[in-house]
């Protein structure tokens, strides 16, 4: 392009320089055609130039998104990649707790089932023992020597009131006992506890003997002992109650008599 431009102002030159000759003319005009197909070549350059612009800017944002959609697709498929990653992770983690699972389930069913066993076992063992036990208290209970009445008390005078009292225990607890050596018994045991201070299983055995045996030999004596008890606890309330059903149900005992002499000093 510089070369041609170069070529025109030599043109030029000589032309100003000399004389216009047909020669002169024609070559002005030649340079004119000349001048004007540059013109040409420089617009349609020109405009090649703008279109090879264009393409390469159509090319550049082309390949822009073509690297854009690359990028896209790799990161989808990264993506995609990485997900089906965890998934199987996933899968293989709930494998693993289903097996562990299944192998727990396994092993609580075993020991159920031996548990079940041992229990069985337990059971028929205990039931034996307790075969056993009643055997050997029915063996026992028909060996059994139950102390009388008498002796116990003879024992209770001398002082032997610790002997006395498992005595009357025996009696009170034994089947075999008569109706009446029981009641002796709670009788007994009520003016133990009595004596040892010991309130309260007093009142038991006293209440006992007449709630269970109004009628006794026994009973005016446990209404007059059992006033005494409360006395003894300062209820004088209940020891007056005490004592007015003692003289209202047995108004001609000896423990009635006395009962008037008590009431009288509360």
């Amino acid at each position: 392009m510089q070369r041609l431009h170069l070529y025109f102002f030599i043109l030029t030159l000589l032309v100003l320089s000399s004389c216009k000759t047909q020669e002169d003319i024609r070559r002005e005009k030649t340079v004119d055609s000349l001048n004007e197909q540059v013109a040409q070549t420089q617009k349609s350059t020109a405009n090649t130039n703008g279109r090879f612009t264009t393409i390469e800017e159509q090319m550049a944002k082309m390949n822009g998104q073509l690297e854009e959609l690359a990028h896209s697709k790799q990161l989808e498929t990264a993506d995609q990649t990485n997900f089906k990653d965890k998934i199987t992770s996933l899968e293989e983690v709930q494998k693993k707790q289903s097996e562990l699972i299944q192998s727990l389930n396994d092993k609580v069913l075993e020991q159920s089932k031996y548990l079940e066993q041992v229990v069985k076992t337990l059971a028929t063992l205990s039931e034996e023992k307790e075969q056993q036990a009643t055997k050997k208290k029915e063996v026992k209970d028909e060996k059994e020597i139950i102390p009388t009445v008498k002796a116990a008390i003879a024992k209770m005078t001398v002082g032997k009131v610790a002997e006395a009292k498992e005595d009357f225990l025996v009696i009170l607890d034994s089947k075999k006992s008569k109706k009446k050596d029981r009641e002796a018994a709670l009788h007994y045991l009520g003016i133990i506890e009595l004596k040892l201070k010991n309130l309260e299983d007093a009142k038991v055995y006293f209440s006992k003997l007449f709630t269970e045996n109004p009628n006794s030999f026994y009973a005016p004596s446990a209404l007059f002992n059992l006033a005494k008890t409360f006395i003894e606890q300062k209820s004088t309330e209940e020891a007056k109650q005490s004592l007015d059903e003692l003289q209202s149900r047995f108004p001609k005992s000896r423990e009635a008599k006395l009962a008037g002499k008590l009431k009288a000093k509360l």
